[in-house]
């Protein structure tokens, strides 16, 4: 059975977070299930460490979010960067 810590401090999570997008390997996945969700990840650097990683450790990310004109310039800009390295999919948001 595994371990689960809880994370009662919001910065200790980001910073976690940040880090195991840091180590990915392979591939990264992110799936936003609102435009508000990857708007939030945008801030806090997620999307920016990911599109580094992408580039210098070759690592392939895959991006699943809704489609919203707040967010169509920041999808089509990393659908253009690293080549296939950066996938973005849309959804229907309901």
């Amino acid at each position: 059975m595994s371990n689960i810590e809880v994370i009662p401090n919001s910065s200790s999570a980001r910073d976690l977070y940040l880090t195991l997008v840091k180590a990915a390997e392979e591939e990264i996945l992110l799936i936003f299930p609102t435009t508000n969700s990857f708007i939030r990840q945008e801030k806090i650097g997620v999307i920016q460490v990911a599109k580094k990683v992408a580039k210098e450790l070759n690592v392939q990310v895959r991006i699943l979010m809704p489609v919203h004109e707040s967010t169509g310039q920041s999808a089509q800009s990393l659908r253009g960067q690293n080549g296939n390295a950066i996938d973005v999919r849309n959804i229907e948001q309901t």
